[in-house]
């Protein structure tokens, strides 16, 4: 009887999977951008019974991000500079990123600031790497202030970079600790007082007084 039970689980799942499938598809034709958003990721990883077809989730991905949806407009950036189910185009990739950034999206702002520090698919820019991390920085994210003291660490701010490491400790992201040591050991008691002064500024305002 067990096995019988589990056998008819099993397939309710199945139908219940196919059924939701159904109605995701019939709602991304009918021009549902978050639905045409679902069914992207659906093919992209082969979810809900579906094969997974890198053609199909970028075309899905497209039409949902240009409708607008942040989400969509950051993972189509990144199949456009992957190469996913189509030719890799690094220019059209940091338009949509750019846009994924632009309506706030965390993750965008992150990995656009993290392209423009590394020079991976555009030239290396570090005050746009310090631009777009500052604004994933101040939505409290620590791996994304910790990406940015080190943009700072690179261009030779080291109280920028000591008072955003400090901010990632107090945030929970103790790894970061020794890297705050380092910096530390190269600055002035004046520098050092002055960055962790404007930490506690920009930690204490929640994020809306950071300069």
């Amino acid at each position: 009887m067990r096995y019988i039970w589990i056998l008819t689980v099993l397939i309710t799942c199945q139908g219940a999977l196919a059924n939701d499938i159904g109605e995701i598809m019939d709602k991304a034709k009918q021009g549902s951008a978050i639905s045409q958003y679902i069914l992207a990721t659906k093919y992209q990883y082969g979810l809900g019974g579906l094969i997974e077809d890198d053609a199909e989730a970028i075309k899905w991905m497209r039409k949902s991000a240009l409708q607008g949806t942040a989400i969509a407009q950051y993972n189509l950036g990144l199949m456009l500079a992957n190469g996913e189910g189509t030719p890799k185009n690094y220019a059209k990739a940091m338009e949509w990123l750019i846009k994924s950034a632009n309506q706030g999206y965390l993750e965008g702002q992150t990995t656009l600031g993290r392209v423009y520090a590394a020079g991976e698919i555009t030239p290396t820019d570090h005050k746009q790497a310090i631009y777009w991390l500052s604004k994933a920085a101040r939505q409290g994210d620590s791996y994304a202030q910790s990406e940015l003291a080190w943009s700072f660490r690179f261009v030779g701010n080291k109280i920028g970079a000591y008072s955003w490491w400090s901010i990632a400790v107090t945030e929970g992201y103790s790894f970061v600790n020794k890297w705050l040591n380092e910096v530390e050991s190269e600055m002035t008691l004046e520098q050092i007082a002055q960055a962790q002064a404007l930490a506690a500024q920009c930690y204490e305002s929640n994020y809306k007084d950071c300069d």
